[in-house]
């Protein structure tokens, strides 16, 4: 089902009235982040991540996942289940967003909604005084990118988002044998993603299709690694039986003028690749070709859970921080990566829908129709 603002508004309020009515007698001042030692969060969007972020704030002492947010009750329910399974507290559950971020009684939110979701709410949750935990990318273009900073630094509040971290240590080895001139000097790179669990290509008319997660991590551990900023221009086409691979063509400006290409490849079902990454370097000299595991684990299955559970534990470590300290915004260079990613992903997307060269404007990251 396509899910639109309109609708989910709507769908919010709807439920809002029963399923939040505990919540009519909210007390009016606002109380100290973390009172007593204990931090309550609210979760917004209970899909794959949404459920591992709080499953993993479950199991931190002196942490209550207090609320929950979603539009569909099925995956309250599970959610509620885990928790209860944990020995934590039922959450409160409302289908409306709006009633987490003005509910006094919670110190921070966790927004694991879909991609167009994430800058409303995080801005939203910035002007009430709340620190955020977003998923990447914070947004869908650079003009709600900036919203939700200029929020942050209004109120000097605390975002923190997943830093690349599937791909942090490959990013560090990659660096490191490019700079050693292993290769030489790099003239293309390939990547093949197939991302772990449930993942399909937009089928419906109208329905738009952004990059699956992990991607805008991936992407930026590759650009990390070469030092790139954003990307001149991007080609999006389908592949594969039933157009299951999408395919992305970017050029990236590199040192003199000259210009380094980079493919990237989904698959929506990935065989061998499943849940893991292929980036192949090519160089001047040679090529070095690693695979990836993509360090996060489909709904339902046992695997790897370190990564969420140690996110969650440094953004826990932070609002404990800032309620010592005073909440502070990113370092403006991790705002601008942020702002990159944010651009990288809105290209890709689009060209995927047009099919045809985009090209961005390099200084602002405004697409260049």
């Amino acid at each position: 089902m396509r899910i639109t603002r309109r609708g989910f508004l709507q769908a919010g309020l709807g439920a809002t009235a029963g399923s939040w009515a505990s919540a009519s007698g909210l007390a009016a001042a606002a109380h100290l982040l973390g009172a007593a030692g204990r931090i309550r969060v609210g979760v917004v969007g209970l899909g794959r991540m949404g459920m591992s972020r709080a499953a993993a704030l479950a199991a931190l002492a002196g942490v209550e996942v207090a609320a929950l947010c979603d539009i569909a009750a099925e995956p309250v329910a599970r959610a509620t289940a885990e928790l209860g399974r944990r020995g934590a507290p039922a959450p409160r559950w409302t289908a409306d967003f709006r009633a987490l971020v003005e509910d006094p009684r919670l110190d921070a939110l966790v927004i694991s909604t879909p991609d167009p979701w994430h800058a409303e709410i995080a801005a939203a949750a910035g002007r009430a005084g709340k620190a955020s935990f977003v998923e990447r990318p914070l947004a869908c273009d650079p003009a709600g990118h900036d919203q939700v900073v200029a929020e942050l630094r209004r109120n000097r509040l605390l975002l923190l988002q997943v830093a690349s971290s599937p791909f942090a240590g490959a990013a560090e080895r990659w660096g490191s044998f490019l700079r050693a001139g292993r290769i030489g000097k790099v003239a293309a790179v390939r990547i093949r993603y197939a991302p772990p669990g449930a993942w399909r290509p937009a089928a419906a008319a109208g329905e738009r299709e952004g990059l699956p997660g992990g991607t805008a991590d991936l992407l930026s551990a590759v650009r990390a690694a070469l030092g790139l900023g954003y990307p001149l221009l991007a080609v999006g086409w389908k592949g594969g039986p039933s157009g299951t691979v999408s395919h992305y063509a970017f050029e990236f400006p590199a040192e003199a003028g000259r210009r380094l290409p980079l493919e990237l490849a989904v698959l929506a079902s990935g065989g061998e690749l499943q849940g893991a990454a292929e980036v192949t370097w090519r160089g001047s000299a040679g090529q070095l070709r690693e695979s990836v595991a993509c360090g996060a684990a489909p709904a339902g299955a046992a695997g790897n859970r370190r990564v969420p559970t140690a996110e969650m534990a440094g953004f826990v470590a932070h609002l404990r921080a800032g309620a010592r300290n005073g909440c502070g915004a990113p370092a403006a260079e991790a705002l601008a990566d942020l702002r990159i990613s944010t651009v990288v992903s809105q290209l890709a997307a689009a060209a995927l829908e047009g099919g045809r060269p985009l090209r961005i404007d390099p200084i602002s990251g405004a697409l260049l129709r």
